[in-house]
């Protein structure tokens, strides 16, 4: 008796929350829908952190390239004398 009142209230309780979920989320010109899709804050300062993180890294790739090049260069040219050393900047 005791587990047909447990598996009648769950399914009770199922039933109205199923028609509460659906109508949160298809509800009021679908703002549940909205709220679901919409990024938190917390992602958006991530995203942003990453972009910038990712732009410094192909300007930074930029820079040691061109420090290689010129090192390839100097290398290549035989320039034994101190004086005509590169500068790196």
């Amino acid at each position: 008796m005791a587990l047909h009142i447990l598996f009648s209230v769950q399914n009770v309780v199922d039933k109205d929350l199923e028609s509460e979920i659906v109508n949160e989320l298809m509800g009021a010109n679908g703002g549940g829908m909205k709220k679901l899709l919409e990024e938190s804050p917390m992602v958006v300062e991530k995203c942003q952190r990453l972009t910038r993180s990712n732009k410094l890294l192909k300007e930074s790739k930029e820079i040691v390239a061109a420090i290689m090049d010129k090192v390839a260069a100097y290398e290549t040219s035989g320039v034994t004398d101190e004086e005509s050393i590169i500068h790196l900047d």
